[in-house]
């Protein structure tokens, strides 16, 4: 929403191909995202996709001098990710894709606050 409300052309995530076992990672996920977001004229861009284990990743990291604290989302969702298939997976994912275009499709209904950095101290 904040893309779209911002103009942003391309958008990208850190997926990578070996979290594709996440619900939103999965190539049906992926795909959804893409659809719904080119209605809006916005390019997903997935640039760590490629990767095929955690341990390139780091390595990569490592090699541009980038930190790997971050690398991987830091809360219990992670520790508590469920693997979806079949029918479950797509019904989840209709949902999803479901929820996302109907907040796009409301953008001029929703407030979105940023918050700034003196605002994010207060909250660390």
């Amino acid at each position: 929403m904040i893309a779209a409300k911002h103009a942003v052309q391309r958008l990208a995530f850190g997926y990578a191909r070996y979290q594709s076992n996440w619900p939103e990672q999965t190539p049906l996920a992926i795909e959804r995202l893409r659809a719904v977001l080119s209605r809006y004229g916005i390019v997903l861009e997935l640039p760590a996709y490629d990767l095929e284990s955690r341990e390139s990743a780091i390595e990569i990291l490592k090699v541009l001098g980038v930190s790997t604290a971050s690398l991987e989302q830091k809360c219990i969702q992670q520790i508590s990710n469920v693997t979806l298939t079949g029918d479950r997976l797509v019904s989840q994912i209709d949902l999803w894709e479901q929820s996302i275009q109907a907040s796009m499709a409301r953008l001029d209904e929703i407030a979105i606050e940023v918050i700034d950095e003196i605002e994010l101290d207060k909250f660390q």
